[in-house]
């Protein structure tokens, strides 16, 4: 706990909410790209906790990527998608319709 500056329950217990959040945002994620059979790698981790955390791009956003990414590259690349949420991130697009 103290690792994560966590000191009162009350920040545990907000650490705990987030905590299931990003594991429920992974599980999504991992279930639109089709790996559910092993785990993420440490930088599909951090791909993932970037979107998650730093663009604040919600499983409906990285699925308009995702499809975005399969039309232009025929195949998943975190890479790609991590660009087009970048793009959009800075260009404040939360949701499709400001795609």
């Amino acid at each position: 706990w103290n690792k994560n500056g966590i000191f009162t329950i009350d920040a545990a217990d907000k650490f705990i909410t987030a905590e299931k959040e990003k594991n429920g945002y992974s599980y999504k994620i991992r279930k639109l790209f089709g790996i559910e059979n092993r785990n993420l790698s440490k930088t599909e981790e951090t791909y993932l906790k970037t979107w998650h955390d730093k663009f604040l791009m919600d499983e409906d956003m990285v699925e308009l990527a995702y499809e975005y990414c399969i039309m232009q590259t025929t195949k998943l690349s975190f890479p790609y998608i991590n660009s087009i949420l970048k793009r959009w991130q800075i260009g404040r697009a939360s949701c499709r319709e400001r795609v």
